[in-house]
């Protein structure tokens, strides 16, 4: 019997699975473009507000809602229609600093439920320990995975105390001083990579960012998860690390992150179908979620192991439930550890070597300091573990702590300000009243050049000297403000949890790597000392701080006894 039906149609129905494949693709994509684009910032699966969020009615502590009573505030051009990171998303910290210069006010109107503040005076009420806190903007929800928050991203103080008070017995001085032998090991195999680049008849530069990245990053993950990636022995990332990173990367622009793997069935699903660039993201939050899922689960499989550091995150009971964290609790605050640890430290690293490379009579001065802890440099034979003196001593050296301070100051980890949100009742900040609701910011890179009389001379410019003159003034006044005004690990509250880690590995990178090498000074034509440019090493970054480049590709020298 024939087809009553016309042959175009019939051609429709043979092809119906396949139409439905195209249609479950395009749904995705769709749904992927909606959650991590700016453009679908706010379209799609909306979260639900939080009770807590009630004091900030009607403004919501939303930066794009309309707040009528900021118009008298100083303001960016575009201020009522979107935020000034919508259109400074890399550099938003140079153009605040053009802004303030140009309307000659420490505070300004950068969106339509926005403000940012210069002064550390406002940096103070901002983050400090009072009644009325000044809760998380909702930026941070792109911390989150999948509704789930982390010590972080936790916005609201009731929210986060009991996390960071589970957690801070992994982050305190003596917990960390139990992965001295894994850093000094990670050291020692950092030391091998540069002396494999610079043994006669070699020569060869390195790209010192990555490799900085391979020992934060297997230092932070031993730390996170109890796992050995291994990363500074082979010489490049590895994929646990990336995937980390995309995964936060392919989110930034948006603040739909809390969702994304609420659509990962969808997205695999439809994975064939895919542009190659949402393939990608796909694939790489969907290999995280697994790798993750592996390496907690063989640790716990196992008993767990009283010797690493995530034993006592895995242990620690949660106040609130009477109960140890679930694994994929576990798993949001590792990553989150990952993030904040890998990036920040490898960055300071890399800045401060750049520094360095430039102006060699900083080094000399920092070797001469360095050599009254270690007479000579390490042989061989050596190992940092019995090499390196204790971090403790480390800090204790004046140019080291001088020279730290201002590379925290000109390169503060975190490149974007980190918003806040005013309190119920509003605040007033330089005569201007700010009704509870609004989003306020502070950005430190500004903080840390704003006030001239505190920072003196040049303030943009790297000079550890500043330091120097400041502390041999009779009246000390200045010298312990520019202390208090420094605030790398932020402030308050929130201070970075990690920040003894952090200074641990400093501390001790420090000492092993500017003690036995130099960045070298050549000016060979085919063999020069620095190949990056100081446009490859322009400060920018989302939220992390990095080089323009992603890239510090440099030669180094033995130091001569």
């Amino acid at each position: 019997m024939s087809s009553i039906l016309p042959a175009s149609s019939t051609s429709l129905l043979l092809l119906g699975p396949l139409v439905g494949l195209v249609a479950l693709a395009l749904m995705a994509g769709t749904g992927y473009l909606l959650l991590f684009t700016p453009a679908g910032d706010g379209i799609l699966l909306r979260r639900k507000p939080n009770p807590r969020e009630r004091d900030f009615n009607p403004l919501g502590g939303d930066a794009m809602k309309t707040n009528k009573l900021l118009d008298a505030i100083p303001a960016w051009e575009r201020a009522g229609l979107k935020t000034l990171n919508s259109e400074h998303p890399l550099t938003e910290h140079f153009a605040l600093w053009k802004l303030h210069a140009e309307l000659r006010s420490p505070i300004v109107r950068t969106g339509p439920n926005q403000v940012h503040v210069a002064d550390v005076a406002s940096h103070r009420v901002i983050f400090n320990h009072g009644q009325e806190s000044y809760c998380k903007g909702k930026m941070y929800e792109l911390f989150d995975d999948a509704g789930m928050s982390n010590v972080f991203s936790f916005r609201f103080k009731d929210e986060h105390a009991p996390r960071r008070k589970l957690l801070s017995h992994a982050f305190a001085p003596n917990s960390v001083r139990t992965m001295r032998p894994f850093i000094s090991q990670k050291l020692d195999a950092l030391l091998q990579l540069i002396h494999g680049a610079t043994k006669e008849g070699t020569n060869k530069p390195i790209d010192m960012m990555t490799a900085y990245q391979c020992m934060s990053g297997d230092i932070t993950i031993k730390f996170a998860f109890a796992h050995d990636a291994q990363m500074v022995e082979s010489g490049k990332l590895d994929q646990l690390l990336l995937d980390i990173r995309k995964r936060t990367k392919a989110a930034a622009p948006s603040r739909r992150v809390h969702r994304a793997f609420e659509l990962l069935p969808a997205l695999s699903a439809a994975l064939p179908y895919l542009p190659e660039h949402i393939k990608s993201d796909v694939t790489a939050m969907r290999r995280l979620d697994q790798s993750l899922k592996t390496i907690v689960g063989r640790f716990m499989a196992n008993g767990g192991d009283e010797g690493e550091v995530f034993q006592k995150i895995v242990s620690a009971i949660d106040d609130t439930t009477g109960r140890a964290l679930p694994a994929e609790v576990l798993m949001v605050e590792s990553r989150g550890i990952v993030i904040a640890g890998v990036e920040t430290t490898a960055a300071f690293l890399t800045f401060l070597t750049w520094e360095l490379s430039r102006r060699p009579e900083l080094y000399d001065t920092l070797l001469e300091e360095l050599k009254t802890l270690m007479p000579h440099r390490a042989t061989g034979a050596d190992a940092m573990a019995t090499f390196l003196p204790d971090p403790a001593e480390i800090a204790k050296l004046p140019f080291l702590s001088m020279l730290m301070m201002e590379v925290f100051r000109v390169y503060p980890a975190g490149a974007r300000p980190f918003p806040r949100v005013v309190p119920k009742g509003g605040a007033t900040f330089h005569g201007h009243f700010l009704p509870a609701g609004t989003e306020i910011t502070c950005a430190t890179w500004l903080q840390h050049r704003w006030d001239a009389d505190l920072w003196g001379a040049e303030p943009l410019r790297f000079r550890p000297e500043r330091w120097v003159e400041a502390q041999r003034e009779a009246d000390p006044t200045r010298f312990e403000g520019m202390k208090r005004a420094l605030v790398p690990f932020s402030t308050g509250p929130r201070t970075c949890i990690g920040r003894h880690l952090a200074m641990e590995v400093l501390h001790l990178a420090i000492a092993a790597v500017f003690r036995n090498y130099r960045p070298s000074t050549s000016t060979d034509p085919d063999a020069p000392g620095m190949l990056s440019t100081e446009e490859d090493m322009t400060f920018i970054g989302y939220l992390v701080a990095f080089p323009k480049s992603h890239q510090l590709r440099m030669r180094w020298e033995r130091v001569q006894e």
